[in-house]
């Protein structure tokens, strides 16, 4: 990515490694690692532990919630969301 920041352009660089799995034919669940890398002077590495659940409502559209923690000293602890996604 190529991000600004109060004016200032820098690089960054991120990552994800997540294991899923189903708990039904409709219902699955995972854990995910994540992190943003910047790659500029002054500048903190993000990182991430989250866990959600997903459910398949129809085969084209799709429930997710997630709860997570920032695992570095300078991001918000915790955080949780909920999302749709669908099928065009």
């Amino acid at each position: 990515d190529y991000v600004s920041d109060t004016g200032d352009q820098f690089g960054e660089v991120s990552s994800s490694l997540s294991f899923g799995f189903g708990l039904s034919d409709r219902t699955g669940a995972y854990l995910e690692y994540f992190g943003f890398y910047p790659a500029g002077r002054g500048r903190d590495d993000s990182n991430f532990l989250d866990t959600g659940v997903t459910h398949l409502l129809s085969n084209d559209l799709q429930l997710d919630a997630r709860v997570g923690k920032g695992l570095s000293t300078n991001r918000d602890d915790y955080f949780l969301g909920a999302g749709a996604s669908v099928r065009f």
